[in-house]
């Protein structure tokens, strides 16, 4: 190791240093500096967690979802239950959840296919009519 890769004393802050203290890692250069740094006893580094920063969520995200009763009462249809067995159907389902633009590709599967327009429908029925009904 060269004297441009070793870290300065940090006792002394004069030297550079040739050791590190096997209980802080700190550097240090000779023995005078190492008794003066154990004048005051040392403890472990502990290792610096990084906390997760939060994900905001967007409000337009969560004005979209529903909630787990709406999501119940569309469970709970026998008309979307039967709509839900067409393999087409579960397909649509599928390109839609698996688009990078799932917004455009609805849009676009919804005037294309009218099975899925009439499915779109329906589930909007089964929330209006009951969420009228309680």
């Amino acid at each position: 190791m060269n004297a441009q890769n070793k870290p300065q004393c940090q006792v002394c802050q004069t030297e550079l240093s040739k050791y590190r203290c096997s209980v802080c890692l700190i550097p240090y250069c000779s023995v005078v500096c190492y008794k003066k740094h154990k004048e005051i006893p040392c403890q472990k580094p502990t290792p610096q967690i990084e906390e997760p920063v939060p994900v905001e969520k967007e409000s337009e995200d969560d004005e979209n979802k529903l909630s787990d009763e709406q999501l119940q009462k569309l469970a709970s249809s026998e008309k979307v239950q039967d709509m839900l067995k067409t393999t087409y159907l579960k397909e649509l389902i599928k390109q839609i959840d698996s688009s990078e633009q799932p917004e455009k590709t609805l849009d676009q599967i919804r005037l294309k296919e009218p099975l899925f327009d009439e499915f779109a429908d329906t589930l909007i029925d089964v929330l209006v009519k009951r969420e009228k009904e309680d």
